[in-house]
């Protein structure tokens, strides 16, 4: 179990939507889609100066990633699709999550846990 070790998910926003509660009052809320994360690279304090994981997201074809991704990708396992978007997020030494690792949002958050969004806008 992953939780309380990861303080980030990442997603996209797919859209807009209402829904109404017991009293019939509607509550706009905004849906993400917030796929599985693999750890691609696990970073440790005797190598790098810190505890982290690199993690990605999204997906992109395998023949539109350069040549330098590619093989920084190898480790994963080459697959049809690889992720299009890589972050990293700070951990604790005791981290138990392994190369090629799935993270779901399940995993790190329980039902009613109050999360911060944030976003980058596409600036139209």
């Amino acid at each position: 179990m992953v939780k309380n070790m990861i303080n980030a998910f990442y997603g996209f926003k797919k859209g807009s939507r209402r829904i109404f509660d017991e009293a019939g009052k509607q509550i706009p809320v905004t849906e993400v889609a917030a796929g599985p994360l693999t750890v691609v690279q696990v970073k440790s304090a005797t190598k790098e100066g810190y505890d982290s994981l690199q993690l990605g997201f999204g997906a992109k074809h395998i023949k539109k990633v350069n040549q330098p991704e590619t093989g920084h990708l190898k480790s994963i396992g080459q697959q049809e699709k690889l992720p299009r978007f890589l972050r990293e997020v700070r951990t604790s030494p005791e981290e138990t999550l392994k190369l090629g690792d799935k993270v779901s949002v399940a995993d790190v958050f329980a039902a009613g846990d109050t999360v911060a969004v944030t976003g980058i806008s596409k600036g139209k």
